[in-house]
């Protein structure tokens, strides 16, 4: 039960019809007359586009509801939204913030999902709900609403309802807002009236008129809008009568409810609770040391929207202010902060203005920054990214100069109170002032380059960024530091306290300068390896490797003359040579000599309270066997850095521990020196950084910019990217808890509602006499609902603006409606192109096209379709064989040994005692010096590598190439290798890309066999052909109409069903099958391994992270429900299809159709399994449900477990609908009596209950 036996009104939001108008200004319900509400109607415009503007996906899953949203109901969430603002409460963080209830009145029953749930679904609130119908049922909602308080049920209620004429039309709606009395006076709220149950006071307290007294009634028959307008007049009654009330009569004409407004008793004059209820969370207080009073004096303001065109809108009216209803009246610091904290700031749309008054905002209007990236989601409340892995890294020395501190010094307080504190500290140490020797050094001064002094310095301005980006509320999830910033790090991750790194970073300056003029360094834009191949190492022994900063970027440290040879053969070789200013040769052994210096220091160190790398050894810091002691302090100064590889594991870490594909780095530095290198390394092939797009790079500062306003423009950039700025940290002190700008703050514009749908019509006459160019300029931006083309840039990519792979969809297939040609552009190039790039591309296709180049057309007829499937499986007449000669030893090239079946078949390979070499096809994509790790890493990822021994290792020999490369992207030197010595060709690569076209999958499933016949036959030393193996899929034969009991593999997918398959993977491997069918026409030895969908290890659980049917296995078990499904599938674990397929390889007699000219085929699964047998299971050890494949696919979307969140990226979720598998397709009576007479055909094909507890127990219970 609350305190005080009061519930007061805190927010009102209504709409009323006047001359055909829904007005929701309060001037003017209180100038209208309230008896004359309820009178005939006529539609308007007005009336209409009320509904109209309305935007759906603002609310939660509203778009998703299968219940048909009211008129009504679209006036009532809007009057709701609108009242929470009116309290100053963001609608969207209520749901998760505050209990509510909701307490819905409307004068008829109408039928549909009633108006209280219809609320509380929207805004996702957790409360009780209710709805009242008839008359009496607003008073009926207040008494719930008010007990829902009273007794503590609730924190807020929400009071709505809505009357029609009696034509049965809309005539008000309205919704206010209840709260606690003491918990309104705390957060200052602005209070309308109190509210009081008549039955709960006494006669003598029921007032009546007299000079102390006003008394008004109202009815329980009069609407919505007369309780509002009865309590919204208290703002205008004279404070000569103490006490003004409302009597609100319930049935029978009993009196219900008093509303008072208490002039004698101003509720918000205890300024006190303000401050102690909120200032003692420790959480939100910044280090005691580091506050200060002052405030910034110009503001980032925040403003959001569901669209561009409400953003505009709202910002519009308030820069205008053509009634002067704002700017005369609201204090701007009050607008600022009821902007930042009663406004919702985490919209679609976002924007900020940066001004001090309101003059300045008034001519702010070119400075508005509209978000370039929208997030379409339909539910408000995931509008935001994942959570971003923000990765802090500190530079090392170099990037110092004399006027680096002076801009964030001089205009960020708090920057500057972090620089003095630092500086305090390090006098103590050094014997003078870092900042005042700053300001005496000349600007011809190498003074500025001593360790003594440019470390110190550098320690105090990047740990003062540091502290001011977390003072905007950005924070790191992972640290690392180059050189001395592995100092900085380690303060900053907590490792040890301020006084222990003010002597650290003194003491390796005093040290470093110890070894001036005994060396110099030297910074090259090349790798370790092309180096060497210029500069033998033996021609320079004293110059040593310093830092790997990238892939191709190193640093030398030596004598200075040797560099300088260095630099002038370098530069002749086209390398560029920057002498740094280093005065010293650090990490190198002339560090040696600071050995006793450092090592001899004591201090107490930690375990980080951040992950913490080093770049000392690549590793996280765990104060065990990485720790910082006096040890690592001096590695620090004389081993090198290996910064590249740091990066990588940083990367690595991120991924394994599924930290999120979200990575944001933020450089420590006066000016650039690392940023390049991390922009070089971001990992633009992997799938899950989404190929480099979701990693991005930020360093501010820079020595020909200012600081202030980079930094600015730093924090209004990621506020657009979706990061939760703490715009509040712009309020000193106590003042940023200070909740009184409530009171002044009530005539703001409430949420500016647009008409949000965009009408994509093609057939426009206005675009008869536009480009294509400018065409597709347009109908991109409609596709991505961007209203104005103006702020979209053509050099960035269409997902920069929000298009994801559906929009990209799309608009390819306008392209292809467009032009009447298919597949002229693929959805990668449409995703990795810029706009303007795509367009020259699609033009230039089409040209092609246009001269007879193409043959894509939409209309061609099924002859034709069929001519261009026959000309895509035609060989070079050239391709013959070669002398067949068979080896007992086997010498094999391998492609997709990184993948999961890959890893089970190298492993057989390399445990056959006459295997002597596995030439292993990478595509290096992380760029190592040594990519056998590449192997080495999916072998222990599947948990097969501890199987082998280092012999069997040895014969691993990885060949950097690429399938959908011309002679497989093979260097001269390892092509000739494989073609004259290798033996066996087993090609098991592939694009498996189930999303994307023909086009797109060709390269490598198309090209890359063709590639692999022709090094078949490329022995021109021996002459002798190599024997292919490829691998196809069981879904060529999706929706192809099957012989049931007859079927085997002499049956090939069919040429008339190739158009019907639904995804351009599956195409691409028929005509694969056909080109190898033409290869062993033509007498080379040819197999063709069709494995089914492949599910996890039995012992292990180690399962494909991408797999359809494993992620499906995995979201039953999330779910607790399984899909009641029809549906016929092929699955059978990883080491069944391994086993038998290699035995298979490797037995002479499997190839015995290719005596006769022919393709051997094996279809390598057991039978068909239907979904029952696979999920079934899930009941009796999970106990999971089964459900209608609807719902099922619903919790997928609803889940933010990983599996169901890689669950729903397939477009495919539907599979069971498209993806037909006829019954007869399964295990033929010959492969299976093959594999008896070669002893290795065993019935252990099916999934089990075994194999399924282990694959959810590795995943779900082993930290995978």
């Amino acid at each position: 039960m609350i305190k005080g036996n009061n519930v007061v009104i805190i927010g009102v939001g209504f709409r009323f019809l006047k001359n055909n108008t829904y007005i929701n200004n309060i001037n003017e319900l209180l100038e209208n007359k309230i008896q004359n509400e309820l009178k005939e109607i006529k539609s308007s415009d007005s009336i209409s586009n009320e509904i109209k503007e309305f935007d759906s996906s603002l609310f939660f899953k509203l778009d998703e509801s299968k219940d048909k949203i009211s008129e009504k109901q679209i006036l009532l969430l809007k009057c709701i939204w609108e009242s929470m603002e009116n309290a100053n409460i963001d609608p969207t963080n209520l749901q998760t913030s505050i209990k509510t209830s909701v307490l819905i009145g409307s004068d008829q029953y109408e039928p549909g999902m009633p108006d209280s749930i219809r609320v509380s679904q929207a805004f996702n609130l957790k409360g009780e709900c209710l709805t009242n119908n008839g008359v009496g049922s607003i008073v009926a909602s207040l008494k719930f609403g008010y007990k829902s308080i009273f007794f503590g049920d609730s924190k807020i209620a929400i009071i709505g309802g809505s009357n029609r004429n009696k034509n049965g039309e809309i005539e008000q709606v309205g919704a206010f807002i209840l709260k606690g009395l003491e918990d309104a006076i705390a957060d200052n709220d602005n209070i309308y009236c109190s509210v009081r149950d008549i039955n709960e006071i006494s006669d003598l307290e029921i007032p009546r008129t007299d000079n102390r007294y006003s008394v008004n009634k109202i009815s329980e028959s009069v609407g919505i809008i007369s309780m509002i307008k009865s309590f919204l007049k208290f703002e205008n009654i004279s404070k000569s009568k103490l006490i003004f009330n409302t009597i609100v009569y319930g049935p029978y004409h009993s009196p219900s409810f008093i509303f008072s407004k208490h002039f004698e008793n101003n509720y918000n004059n205890n300024k006190e609770i303000i401050y102690n209820k909120n200032i003692s969370r420790e959480e939100d207080q910044p280090s005691p040391s580091l506050i200060y009073k002052v405030e910034s004096q110009n503001y980032l303001i925040p403003f959001s929207a569901n669209s561009i065109n409400s953003l505009k809108k709202v910002q519009s009216i308030i820069i205008e202010d053509k009634n002067n209803e704002f700017q005369s009246t609201i204090p701007f610091k009050d607008f600022v902060k009821h902007q930042i904290n009663s406004r919702s700031i985490k919209l679609k749309s976002k924007s900020i203005i940066i001004a001090k008054d309101w003059d300045e905002l008034k001519n702010i209007q070119t400075s508005i920054n509209y978000s370039p990236i929208l997030n379409y989601s339909n539910n408000n409340n995931n509008i935001n990214d994942d959570e971003s892995v923000n990765v802090f890294v500190f530079c090392g020395q170099g990037p110092q100069y004399i006027t680096m501190m002076d801009d964030l010094y001089n205009n960020e307080v708090f920057f500057k109170k972090s620089a003095d504190l630092i500086n305090e500290k390090l006098i103590k140490y050094l014997g003078f002032s870092p900042l005042e020797k700053l300001k005496s050094i000349a600007d011809c001064s190498n003074l500025i380059n001593e360790s003594t002094i440019s470390q110190p310095l550098l320690f105090i301005f990047n740990i003062s960024l540091f502290e001011l980006y977390k003072h905007w509320g950005i924070k790191p999830s992972i640290i690392v530091g180059h050189c001395i910033g592995e100092v900085f790090a380690a303060y900053c991750s907590g490792m040890f306290d301020l006084e222990t790194a003010c002597l650290l970073v003194s003491q390796r300056g005093i040290a470093q300068d110890s070894t001036n003029g005994i060396g110099k360094m030297l910074s090259l834009s090349i790798g370790k390896n092309e180096y060497q191949s210029i500069i033998p190492i033996e021609n320079y022994p004293n110059v040593e490797f310093s830092c790997f900063n990238s892939p191709n970027s190193i640093v030398i440290g030596g004598p200075e003359h040797d560099l300088n040879e260095i630099s002038k053969i370098l530069l002749n070789n086209g390398v560029t040579a920057t002498m740094l200013s280093s005065l010293a040769s650090c990490h190198t052994s002339s560090q040696n000599k600071t050995r006793e210096h450092l090592t001899n220091l004591k201090f107490k160190h930690q375990q980080p309270i951040v992950p913490t790398f080093s770049t000392v050894n690549t590793k996280l810091f765990d104060n065990e066997s990485t720790k910082f002691d006096s040890t690592h302090l001096f590695n620090c100064i004389a081993l090198p850095v290996y910064f590249d590889e740091t990066i990588s594991n940083i990367y690595k870490y991120i991924e394994d521990n599924q930290l999120g594909s979200k990575v944001t780095f933020f450089e420590m530095a006066p000016h650039p020196s690392l940023s390049n290198y991390l922009k070089e390394m971001i990992p633009i092939s992997s799938k899950y950084f989404n190929d480099g797009d979701s990693v991005s790079v930020y360093s501010p500062c820079h020595k020909r910019k200012n600081h202030h306003q980079e930094f600015q423009k730093t924090l209004i950039d990621l506020y657009l990217n979706n990061f939760n700025i703490d715009f509040n940290c712009q309020f000193g002190g106590e003042n940023r808890y200070d909740k009184s700008f409530k009171k002044n703050t009530t005539k703001l514009p409430f949420y500016q509602w647009c008409d949000k749908s965009i009408e994509i019509n093609e057939s426009s006459k206005d675009d008869s006499n536009i480009t294509f160019e400018q065409l597709f300029f347009k109908k991109s931006a409609q596709f991505i609902k961007f209203s104005d083309e103006s702020l979209i840039d053509r050099n960035e990519r269409l997902i920069r603006y929000g298009a994801d792979s559906l929009i990209i969809v799309q608009i390819k297939n306008w392209v292809d409606r467009y032009l009447k040609v298919k597949n002229l552009v693929t959805i990668q190039q449409l995703q990795n192109n810029s706009i303007n790039d795509s367009i020259i591309l699609i033009e230039q296709k089409y040209k092609e096209f246009l001269d007879g180049k193409l043959i894509s057309k939409l209309e061609m007829t099924k002859e034709e379709r069929k001519q261009f499937w026959e000309n895509e499986m035609k060989l070079d007449p050239s391709i013959q064989h070669l002398k067949i000669v068979k080896e007992n030893d086997k010498r094999v090239f391998i492609t997709g040994t990184t993948g999961f079946l890959g890893a089970h078949m190298l492993v057989h390979l390399l445990k056959l005692s006459n295997c002597s070499v596995t030439y292993c096809l990478l595509r290096n994509k992380s760029n190592s010096t040594n990519p056998i790790n590449e192997i080495i890493n999916n072998l222990k990822h599947h948990k097969v590598y501890d199987q082998l021994n280092q012999i069997q290792l040895s014969k691993i020999v990885p060949v950097i190439g690429d399938l959908a490369k011309a002679r497989l992207g093979l260097s001269d030197k390892d092509y000739s290798l494989i073609a004259n010595n290798a033996n066996l060709i087993i090609n098991s690569g592939a694009d498996l890309n189930l999303e994307s076209d023909y086009n797109s999958n060709k390269p490598v499933n198309v090209d890359g066999i063709v590639e692999i016949i022709k090094l078949s036959i490329s022995d021109h030393i021996n002459g002798i052909q190599k024997p292919i193996v490829n691998f196809s899929t069981f879904t060529v034969f999706i929706n192809q109409s099957l012989n049931g009991e007859e079927f085997d593999e002499s049956i090939l997918p069919s040429l008339d069903n190739i158009d019907n398959l639904p995804a351009g993977y599956m195409q691409s491997k028929v005509v694969g099958e056909y080109l190898l069918i033409e290869a062993a026409r033509r007498g080379i030895p040819s197999m063709l391994i069709r494995p089914p969908s492949i599910f996890s290890h039995p012992e292990t659980g180690v399962g494909l992270s991408s797999d359809f049917f494993q992620l499906s296995v995995q979201c039953c078990y999330a779910t607790g429900y399984y899909p009641d499904v029809d549906m016929k599938v092929l699955l059978t674990p990883v080491d069944w299809v391994s086993d038998n397929t290699m035995n298979l390889i490797l037995t002479d007699k499997c190839w015995d159709e290719s005596n006769h000219g022919k393709l051997n085929i094996y279809n390598v699964y057991g039978d068909i399994t239907a979904p029952k047998d696979i999920y079934g299971p899930m009941n009796k050890i999970y106990n999971c449900k089964p459900i209608a494949f609807g719902k099922w696919r619903q919790m997928i979307m609803d889940s933010d477990v990983l599996s169901c969140v890689k669950f729903r990226s397939f477009h495919s979720m539907d599979f069971h609908e498209k993806h037909n598998i006829d019954k007869g397709l399964n295990l033929s009576k010959r492969t299976k009596n093959l594999l008896k007479s070669i002893g290795s055909y065993n019935e252990n094909w099916k999934v089990n209950e075994k194999m399924i507890i282990s694959h959810i127990n590795y995943i779900f219970n082993n930290n995978n």
